[in-house]
């Protein structure tokens, strides 16, 4: 068993700032997150005007990037993974087919019957460019175009920072992975570090044809103005919410609401307060907390933004 689970409940959130919503419950009783509604006198028994307790469930949101099969290989049972994603109301997640046996993981996956919205990409991480034939995901997404469940080619780009031995072929594979998604009409995922110039080089054109994220976005306000003017989105991860990470939280304080979508990356990058341990999809809560404080956002205005943003990006109902 994984060492987070053995450690009993997580802490309560910290107080932010939410108020009510048309969907939220007015006469029942949600989940109790520890999420406290400030300025307002609480005591069980009456109502909001009366001073009753009104808990309220989280807002809805939805994690746009995850590789929900290293979770369970790390000894996450999947059922503890989607109680923790229903206490959190993540409503679901975008399961990244990067190689071969992801590829048919994920297809499998996300046409069984789930508890949750479980959608699907294809593409090639590229760490394996030069290593491992990146054909066979091209085939893939082409068998598969039919399944309503494959909404996105990626992740796929470039990653200079642990690749430079292989800058040529990681070069290749991008190509043809951006004229797979133009060739399928699907929105493309894109992987990039250490390499922002030949990123915006290839994605440009691409851009004017089909929605472009920016996955695990890790820049700063010039490389996000970059991109946005390309039209991409910007998925932030829970690196957002390391101490040290500045730049790129001030750069999720300015992106444009309606071009910021939320992931968890997992089994990496889990948010604090679980830095180091294994991530997973309902960890995103805490991502989008942080960023909603950092822009003094109401909790809920910004969670229901980026729900939108994200069916919008993926044309997907949810």
């Amino acid at each position: 068993m994984a060492k987070w689970l053995r450690q009993g409940p997580a802490k309560p959130l910290s107080p932010v700032r939410i108020r009510p919503t048309p969907e939220s419950p007015s006469d029942e009783i949600g989940r109790h997150t520890g999420l406290k509604i400030p300025g307002t006198q609480v005591r069980a028994g009456s109502s909001p005007a009366s001073g009753r307790l009104f808990i309220l469930m989280n807002p809805p949101i939805f994690d746009s990037h995850t590789h929900i099969d290293m979770v369970i290989s790390k000894e996450v049972p999947y059922q503890t993974i989607a109680d923790k994603m229903r206490e959190n109301n993540v409503k679901g997640f975008i399961q990244i087919g990067s190689d071969a046996d992801a590829m048919l993981f994920s297809k499998q996956f996300c046409n069984q019957e789930n508890d949750f919205h479980c959608y699907y990409t294809v593409g090639f991480h590229p760490s394996d460019a030069g290593k491992t034939d990146f054909n066979a995901g091209i085939l893939f997404a082409r068998e598969n175009i039919k399944d309503k469940n494959l909404v996105a080619i990626g992740e796929v780009g470039l990653d200079y920072y642990y690749g430079k031995n292989s800058m040529k072929e990681q070069l290749e594979v991008f190509n043809k992975y951006t004229e797979l998604a133009l060739e399928l009409k699907k929105p493309l995922c894109v992987h990039t570090r250490d390499a922002h110039e030949d990123t915006l080089q290839i994605i440009s054109k691409a851009a004017k044809e089909t929605k472009v994220l920016i996955h695990c976005f890790t820049g700063g306000e010039k490389e996000m103005r970059d991109y946005l003017e390309l039209g991409c989105y910007i998925s932030f991860s829970g690196i957002v919410t390391f101490n040290k990470a500045e730049e790129l939280k001030q750069a999720s304080k300015t992106c444009p609401l309606d071009k910021i979508l939320i992931e968890s990356d997992a089994p990496f990058l889990a948010p604090v307060p679980y830095r180091g341990k294994t991530n997973h999809p309902a960890l995103i809560l805490h991502t989008a907390k942080h960023i909603a404080q950092l822009r003094d956002l109401d909790l809920n205005d910004f969670c229901n933004q980026v729900y939108k943003n994200t069916k919008f990006f993926f044309n997907i109902e949810i």
